[in-house]
């Protein structure tokens, strides 16, 4: 199963360095309960809102303008994987190896004042940031390859 973990550059970096990141990392896992949360079992629709879930939750990492997401392969009986029963399909995964990587997702950095303003929104008191987090919706995220991780990382620096 695929599970989609928003990570920070530091995150990225140390992946591409060591091999492996220690956790535990929070993610969107998109299974049964995801699934009617959603209102549709379609795969591609669960997993696009699992990207789209994740990419969310990469706005509360504090370290970038720029959201970044993996999809790691994850076995459903591994140790240290624990789904929540929450129907928006969190889960905690212990740790990443960085052969788990399936791919990257990462905002063109064209997208750097939209994703800043985003989270200025976020981190005010009130509701009126409505705009800028809608914005946020019309930032696709690049896709990178396992393969690219490096590379990825390098840019991220």
């Amino acid at each position: 199963m695929r599970m989609f973990i928003p990570l920070s550059p530091a995150h990225v970096q140390e992946l591409a360095a060591i091999g492996q990141l220690a956790g535990p990392l929070e993610g969107v896992i998109p299974n049964e309960a995801f699934a009617q949360w959603i209102e549709s079992d379609d795969p591609e629709d669960m997993e696009f809102a699992a990207l789209s879930r994740a990419g969310d939750l990469a706005l509360l990492l504090a370290e970038t303008n720029q959201r970044i997401v993996a999809v790691v392969d994850v076995d459903m009986d591994v140790d240290g994987l624990e789904i929540s029963d929450e129907p928006a399909g969190t889960a905690f995964l212990a740790n990443v190896l960085s052969s788990q990587i399936a791919s990257l997702h990462v905002d063109d950095a064209l997208n750097k004042t939209v994703i800043a303003d985003a989270r200025k929104a976020l981190a005010s008191d009130d509701d009126s940031g409505e705009a800028e987090l809608k914005a946020v919706d019309d930032c696709d995220l690049l896709w990178f390859d396992a393969l690219e991780l490096a590379a990825v990382a390098a840019s991220l620096s």
